[in-house]
């Protein structure tokens, strides 16, 4: 990324969010706009400080859009995600989410696999000790 990308400041490290809104299904959706390169969702139901400091991070290698997440189910949020993704014309996405968006974006990687490429999941060191992440073999085993 060069310091002529218009979504990122002269000095080319800090990324210039552009704040927008866009239609998905029936819900108008706010979301944030940085960076530019593959295509990275940031999901999460409070878009707070440390939160949007990953943003930032990731936003200086990838193009990432942060929406506000409507609330619902993790099946409902996947198909909204979809819809999210068709909308900005991502075939495929990277996501990554924290512990309040984690299951919609494990939703989403598990119903249409094709159109994710990574998953990062976020959670509070205090919750480390409480994941479990099952691996089956690509077989089904």
């Amino acid at each position: 990324m060069t310091s002529t990308d218009p979504l990122l400041h002269a000095s080319g490290r800090t990324p210039r969010w552009i704040q927008a809104g866009i239609r998905v299904g029936d819900c108008d959706t706010d979301y944030r706009l940085a960076g530019s390169g593959r295509p990275l969702v940031a999901l999460s139901r409070r878009l707070d400080p440390p939160f949007l400091r990953h943003c930032d991070v990731l936003a200086r290698e990838r193009r990432v859009v942060a929406p506000v997440m409507p609330e619902g189910a993790p099946a409902d949020c996947a198909a909204w995600l979809v819809d999210l993704l068709d909308g900005f014309g991502f075939e495929k996405a990277a996501l990554m989410a924290d512990e309040t968006a984690a299951l919609a974006a494990l939703a989403l990687a598990l119903e249409w696999p094709e159109r994710v490429t990574a998953v990062r999941l976020l959670f509070p060191p205090a919750m480390a000790e409480c994941i479990v992440i099952a691996e089956s073999a690509a077989d089904g085993g």
